[in-house]
């Protein structure tokens, strides 16, 4: 389980984000939404540990603020948005970096999984800075997916971290990899995923957590949180929620208008 208390973050004297409280659970998908700066990936950061926050993070137990790195990822591995490479790394050898040291399973064999999984088949010995951005994107999932193969171990549940999975792919791409995350989830592991597409969102989300000015305003499953009244609270902009019988809440981008 994933719990944050009384989170908050600055950024030299600016305060990011504000008394966060959140929880996420393993076996399921955890999205977080909300508009440009409102801390959401912030918020991914500093529960993974990478930003230095105010607050009590625990992770599978782990007291996150005061957990080593190697003790860190061995349950969780992040995707971030961007993961530059200043060296002509091949694919195979992007993804087998996130092999864990000491690892006995078959290397290559996970690798190839893991590549077929994020439909890359065949792409083992091309140039990592040749693809295209959302092949790039792919890749590095298919390196964190490695790193946390098995989405429950010996020690209970490992976790996926994704900022933004799907931001640089098309409708099939973002299918298939939102597919990843939640085939994940549903073999035991937890995932926490920002997001900006609500429909996506409402269609693979366990829970959703709102955020909106560095603070949470909503939290729960998709059908309570994705209201007009809270997402025009949160977007500052007037948007229908329609509800489709047998899949929940949808958004059509035609219903919006800017409150002017």
């Amino acid at each position: 389980m994933l719990t944050a208390r009384d989170l908050s973050v600055n950024y030299g004297s600016k305060p990011v984000l504000r008394g966060v409280d959140l929880t996420a659970h393993p076996g399921q998908l955890t999205a977080i939404v909300g508009p440009n700066g409102s801390g959401k990936s912030t918020a991914l950061k500093a529960v993974t540990g990478e930003l230095p926050f105010i607050g009590d993070v625990r992770l599978s137990g782990m007291d996150v603020a005061h957990a080593r790195p190697g003790d860190l990822a061995s349950v969780r591995a992040v995707l971030p948005q961007f993961t530059p490479l200043a060296f002509p790394f091949t694919v195979l050898e992007v993804v087998r970096l996130g092999v864990s040291r000491g690892a006995t399973f078959n290397c290559d064999q996970i690798v190839n999984e893991a590549l077929h999984r994020v439909g890359l088949d065949g792409y083992q010995g091309r140039y990592f800075q040749e693809l295209s951005g959302g092949e790039q994107q792919r890749v590095q999932l298919a390196r964190v997916l490695v790193q946390v193969w098995q989405p429950v171990g010996d020690d209970g549940p490992r976790w996926l971290f994704l900022d933004e999975p799907v931001s640089s792919l098309d409708i099939g791409h973002q299918l298939q990899i939102m597919q990843v995350a939640r085939t994940f989830a549903d073999m035991g592991g937890g995932v926490i995923a920002v997001m900006h597409d609500l429909n996506l969102t409402a269609m693979f989300a366990d829970k959703v957590v709102l955020f909106s000015n560095g603070g949470v305003v909503s939290q729960g499953t998709a059908t309570e949180v994705f209201t007009d009244d809270m997402l025009m609270q949160a977007y500052g902009c007037r948007i229908a929620v329609s509800m489709a019988p047998s899949s929940g809440p949808f958004i059509l981008p035609q219903t919006a208008a800017l409150n002017i």
